[in-house]
């Protein structure tokens, strides 16, 4: 299907080797990497409607919204669940999430007795600026063998939100990559649960750090997420396709619709 492509689009670099080893002309390859809608996902007040909602009052709170499914290590939150229950209580750890891991982390916490791990059925979309606005610290992961190819959406749309975040991944994720270049956060080693845990207290106990990450995130996303850019981008390649194909027709002597 590839090979038979007129042109491939690819989300990172990291899928070029394959491409062209699978036969892939180099010329018939772009890259335009993910992004988040950063006119609808927005930076907002700490203290909002959402939050007051929940009742979380002023409690620091650790948030994590998305999927959370095989390629993502549940245990991670838990560890820094139980961390926070037994010496923050000021902190709860939010999971904004369905399916079986969510399920898991709702089982642990009255297994365990875990009142700060608070678990979250999807919210609205349009309170989803709300949710991660009242976040202090958000939090993603992605476990090595999905690294080089899967990037967390999730990671994007955190970066509208202008909030610090921590990232456990490999460093050559792109998503990885985009928070160490963005300077919006914390990334520390899929294998590393005592460091994921301890980023994410540094930055609890570091408001100044919060707020230059969240102010860096934003403006990644300003510079980067802008979807006439990105459309045109593609107008060029869907462009390039047409005029190959309108040509290939000619030389063939095929009658063109």
């Amino acid at each position: 299907m590839l090979r038979r492509s007129t042109h491939v689009v690819a989300i990172t670099d990291d899928f070029l080797p394959p491409l062209c080893a699978w036969g892939v002309a180099k010329s018939r390859i772009s890259v335009i990497e993910n992004w988040a809608p950063k006119d609808k996902i927005t930076v907002g007040a700490r203290a909002n409607a959402w939050r007051e909602t929940q009742d979380f009052g002023d409690s620091k709170l650790v948030v994590y919204t998305g999927t959370l499914g095989l390629k993502h290590n549940p245990d991670l939150i838990l560890q820094a669940a139980r961390k926070f229950a037994k010496e923050r209580k000021e902190v709860r750890i939010v999971v904004v999430s369905e399916g079986p891991r969510a399920d898991y982390l709702r089982a642990a916490n009255e297994e365990e007795g875990l009142a700060n791990l608070i678990v979250l059925p999807f919210q609205p979309f349009e309170k989803y600026s709300e949710v991660l606005a009242a976040a202090d610290v958000l939090i993603a992961m992605i476990e090595p063998d999905a690294a080089a190819y899967s990037v967390p959406s999730k990671v994007l749309s955190y970066h509208c939100s202008g909030r610090a975040i921590v990232l456990s991944a490999a460093k050559a994720n792109l998503a990885a990559k985009i928070v160490v270049r963005a300077g919006a956060g914390i990334v520390t080693s899929p294998g590393d649960a005592d460091g994921f845990v301890v980023a994410i207290e540094a930055l609890l106990d570091d408001e100044l750090q919060r707020q230059t990450f969240g102010a860096r995130a934003r403006k990644y996303a300003d510079e980067k997420f802008d979807v006439v850019t990105i459309c045109t981008q593609f107008e060029s390649i869907l462009s390039r396709c047409l005029a190959e194909f309108a040509g290939a027709c000619a030389r063939s002597g095929a009658v063109q619709d």
